[in-house]
């Protein structure tokens, strides 16, 4: 016969126990193909873990008691903007669109960097993020409670009705959890605390970076001092940069643009440049006219109210 038990029951003491049933860290990968790749190559799949569903129940509840201890303590950036309450993505992109305006009417160019790190959720150093909680005072419960949701992590991939053997997780936040955007914000909060000349705008591990003046060699100095400096953060943290998908530029009038003006590397490895990049999703244009700035920051405010509230 079937016993029947309080879910809160469970929740609380897991609380109380610092413990996670080994059952719910085990994630089942499935394998989903990228569209209009080459489906021999397994680079070109994308895995989409499906967790237990009771864990997610548990994860609801850390999380919330680890975000009221984030806001509390003020332990984020203010530059981070994801997974953050009252923070979009519009204020990141209307920042950006902002400053590049008010760099116009200086009579300025502004340059960016938009930075791509390589499979970063996947790569959280689990050590490195334990070591910078305990840093920060978290409370020991959480602390302790933390530890062993990360700890003995296992997935296996299934293809149709069949299943790999376990294989352990060493590193990363679970993909596909509640928990995890928030402790790659926690892992990653520390690498643009000291930076100067350049501003940051950040959305997880989106990240974009710019900085304006009259001269191409100053900007072009600041953005290669700030590349300089990261590195040396994340060789610290065990994550890398992917030099073939960050790519940087200089907004400017359209009249005035000029391609490959910045020569930016990353240790040692060139950065390239980009007439078109991308940022959280939306398509920006470098060469604009005042007037058409002013139109496009318009338009995406438009864009923002309208998707915002579907």
């Amino acid at each position: 016969m079937y016993k029947f038990f309080k879910i809160s029951n469970v929740i609380n003491a897991s609380f109380i126990h610092s413990y996670i049933p080994e059952s719910w860290k085990l994630a089942i990968v499935t394998m989903i193909p990228k569209p209009m790749k080459d489906h021999s190559d397994i680079q070109n799949f994308r895995p989409i873990s499906l967790l237990n569903t009771l864990s997610k129940i548990l994860e609801r509840a850390i999380q919330k008691r680890l975000y009221d201890w984030i806001c509390s303590n003020k332990i984020l950036t203010n530059f981070q903007c994801g997974f953050r309450r009252f923070r979009q993505i519009r204020d990141q992109i209307l920042r950006l669109l902002q400053e590049g305006l008010a760099a116009f009417n200086r009579n300025q160019k502004l340059g960016a960097i938009f930075i791509d790190i390589e499979k970063a959720f996947d790569k959280v150093w689990h050590n490195g993020l334990l070591y910078k909680l305990n840093k920060l005072k978290i409370p020991n419960y959480l602390g302790n409670l933390l530890r062993n949701y990360l700890t003995k992590r296992k997935f296996k991939v299934r293809i149709g009705n069949i299943f790999s053997k376990e294989c352990p997780i060493d590193n990363g936040v679970p993909q596909g959890s509640v928990l995890g955007p928030i402790l790659f914000n926690i892992f990653f909060n520390d690498v643009i605390e000291n930076i100067k000349n350049v501003n940051p705008a950040l959305f997880a591990d989106d990240i974009a970076v710019w900085t304006s003046s009259n001269l191409i060699s100053v900007i072009n100095l600041r953005l290669q001092k700030f590349l300089d400096l990261i590195y040396r953060w994340m060789y610290k943290l065990r994550l890398n940069i992917s030099t073939l998908k960050t790519v940087c530029c200089i907004f400017n009038k359209a009249s005035m643009y000029q391609e490959n003006a910045l020569h930016l590397n990353y240790n040692g490895q060139r950065i390239g440049s980009e007439r078109y990049p991308k940022f959280l999703g939306i398509t920006l244009v470098t060469g604009l006219y005042k007037r058409q700035y002013i139109v496009l920051t318009s338009l995406l405010n438009k864009y923002f109210v309208i998707v915002g509230s579907i």
